[in-house]
Parts: structure tokens; sequence; C-alpha cells
């Protein structure tokens, strides 16, 4: 849709990525958790100084998308004024996690509409359509209680209800 070297191609890329990001921040904290984040991808660098179609000009050669790292979408400074609660997303490859976090993680999915969630597996767990995201922690402890890892992926993020209130809130 846009030159490989747009910025427009960028932000295109980036809106989904985007929404992706707010999603995991409301249910990570409608959960009470700490949001790990996916791994970002950006069409055009991040440089402080004239870019060439999108590239810092002394890597020219580097292949697009290219995998970001958080600082060239998001300020973090500002995240971290804010205390919003987040980790890098090689957090949970880290060598250093403990087993016990490793050994108790659950992955959500949630049924397409229209369609009655599957029971409960001894690692998953399946929502119903359009559950909201306030009654996530609570219907998943339910079924696994001491779970320290929940897994999503973006197209079961967005069948969640996203609201956690009232409109104005």
């Amino acid at each position: 849709r846009f030159p490989e070297w747009s910025p427009q191609r960028h932000m295109f890329m980036d809106a989904p990525q985007r929404q992706a990001v707010r999603d995991l921040l409301g249910l990570a904290t409608a959960v009470g958790g700490i949001m790990v984040m996916p791994k970002l991808w950006c069409f055009c660098d991040r440089y402080w100084n004239a870019l060439s179609k999108c590239r810092n000009p002394h890597v020219m050669g580097m292949g697009l998308p290219f995998n970001c790292p958080m600082d060239s979408l998001y300020l973090t400074d500002r995240w971290n004024d804010k205390k919003v609660k987040f980790r890098e997303h090689t957090f949970l490859s880290n060598p250093h996690m403990p087993a016990e976090v490793r050994a108790n993680r659950v992955t959500l999915t949630v049924a397409r509409k229209g369609e009655q969630a599957r029971p409960h597996g001894p690692d998953a767990v399946e929502l119903p359509y359009g559950t909201p995201m306030a009654d996530v922690g609570r219907l998943v402890r339910q079924s696994h209680p001491q779970f320290r890892v929940l897994e999503v992926a973006n197209a079961d993020l967005r069948r969640l209800c996203r609201w956690l209130g009232s409109a104005p809130a």
C-alpha cells in the first residue's frame, strides 16, 4: 500500500501493535499483573538526525521490517514516571526466570462470537466471547488459582470486552 521507505507504512503497521499493547496493558491492570511487552516491529528507524528513506543513513542495508526496541516506539521514561507496570518482551525467556513462574503458565483463549467456550485444560482457559477484562483474573483463578503467567494471543485479546467500567471511566 505504501513504499517500503514511507513513514505512512510504518504508522499503518504500528497501529495494530499499539492497539495490542493498549489491550494487554488493560488486561494486565485488570488481573493485577504486569504486562510483558510483545515483540515490536518497525519500518522506520528512530534516529536523532537526518533519516534517509526512513533509515539511519549508516545502516542502509538493514532489512525491513526489523525487530525494534520499545524505546523506538514509546517514551519509556514517561511510562516509568507514570509507574506503568511492564517488562520487555524477552523477560519470560530469561534463564534467571524462577521455575515456579514458568510452571504456572496458563494460555487464555476466548471463544469466537456465537460459539461456546471449551472446557478448561490443565494449562489453558477458554472464556466466552465478550468477557469483560475485569472478570478475567477471577475466572482464570477459579480453575488455576496459582497461575503466574497468563499468555494470550492478539486475536483472543480482541474478543474480550476492553471496557473495565462505565463509558466515562
